[in-house]
């Protein structure tokens, strides 16, 4: 809030915390190194977004996403993955007027539900 307006608010978001908040666990999804992307990770994304629109994304975000693109799965570098994981954490801090009691001023903090 550098010029003084209450009404801005800047969040962190970040794709780990979501991915222990859905899952339980922080899991290999992607890779920038093409000779060490592997099946698996292709598998883990698949997961992710399957994840995004359960029960489990319900309780823990107050919505779900559905009708996610499924190339999102495709993606090896997990680029448009991390920005979907970041617009749900926006979304959430937006929707429960997230902001912690007393923040970091110089860290800040990652909108995530608590698990």
């Amino acid at each position: 809030r550098d010029d003084g307006c209450p009404e801005r608010v800047a969040v962190e978001a970040y794709p780990g915390a979501a991915l222990q908040t859905l899952l339980g666990e922080k899991i290999p999804y992607k890779s920038d190194t093409k000779s060490k992307q592997t099946a698996e990770q292709s598998k883990a994304r698949e997961r992710i977004l399957n994840k995004l629109s359960d029960e489990d994304a319900m309780r823990r975000y107050g919505f779900t996403v559905i009708n996610a693109p499924a190339g999102l799965a495709d993606d090896p570098k997990g680029d448009a993955l991390d920005a979907l994981l970041c617009a749900v954490q926006a979304a959430w801090a937006y929707r429960s007027d997230y902001a912690p009691a007393s923040p970091d001023d110089v860290e800040g903090w990652i909108a995530n539900p608590p698990l």
